[in-house]
């Protein structure tokens, strides 16, 4: 996977994220497939890395597992492009709600797995607290901005 750094060069910028999620699944077109996760990454990867930073804040020195779960995410989200599905919704702050609950699954599953890796740290109830109060502030946040415009 090359991340393509010119984001001005990028001949994806006007795909919807919807349509990148299908083009990286298209892995028969390597080069397709390659500028459409470099797009994507570039639209999400603050998103993600602030959920993975939020998420491992929380627990003790593990500035090494929240990289992992970033980097991990979006192999994930390389390797499995095709299993997502927007179930026919055409609105698109609303496919953006669902890609962002797909990472946020996905992220959810990489922490698990690297902590089962590890000794135990956290109870895996106490991880979904955590997550479902990081969920809730996101949607906060959104509708907090929705009723502004």
């Amino acid at each position: 996977m090359k991340i393509v750094k010119d984001v001005h060069s990028s001949p994806m910028m006007n795909e919807t994220d919807e349509d990148l999620i299908v083009i990286i699944s298209m892995k028969d077109d390597p080069v397709a497939c390659n500028l459409a996760f470099s797009e994507f990454h570039r639209r999400f990867k603050k998103f993600l890395f602030g959920m993975s930073y939020n998420i491992t804040k929380m627990l003790p020195n593990l500035n090494e597992i929240r990289d992992a779960v970033f980097q991990n995410t979006l192999i994930n989200v390389y390797k499995y492009s095709g299993s997502f599905s927007v179930n026919g919704e055409a609105d698109p702050e609303k496919i953006k709600r669902r890609i962002h609950g797909w990472l946020i699954k996905i992220e959810k599953h990489e922490l698990l797995a690297l902590l089962e890796d590890k000794q135990p740290i956290i109870d895996p109830e106490e991880l979904n607290n955590i997550y479902e109060n990081e969920k809730l502030k996101f949607i906060t946040t959104r509708n907090s901005l929705q009723s502004i415009v």
